[in-house]
């Protein structure tokens, strides 16, 4: 704890307290801010919130820039649409279509 500082009780999501000017360093992937305890915004991800998110059709994790895929795309960066015969997110379900109807990757 800082104890210098009133901000030393401020200081969010474990983030470190300079003895030396009270301000926080942000330790833990996924904050930004003067006090550590702003989600980065949607797009940004890491320590301070400084890497920029690759997912095209998905939604990035905040802490490792992982890509959750949205409904009917799959891949690292969520950017291939699911194959025929597949659905859903991350292209996981199989199409069961009878008499040769076709199947929404939605």
């Amino acid at each position: 704890a800082c104890v210098l500082s009133k901000r030393a009780h401020q200081c969010k999501n474990g983030a470190a307290c300079s003895r030396v000017d009270g301000s926080c360093t942000c330790t833990r992937p996924g904050y930004s801010g003067p006090l550590c305890g702003s989600n980065c915004s949607a797009g940004r991800y890491g320590l301070d919130c400084l890497r920029t998110c690759a997912c095209v059709n998905g939604v990035c994790d905040r802490g490792n820039g992982t890509c959750y895929c949205n409904q009917g795309w799959e891949g690292s960066t969520c950017s291939k649409a699911c194959a025929s015969g597949r659905y859903g997110a991350d292209c996981t379900g199989v199409c069961k279509c009878v008499n040769g109807a076709g199947c929404s990757r939605f």
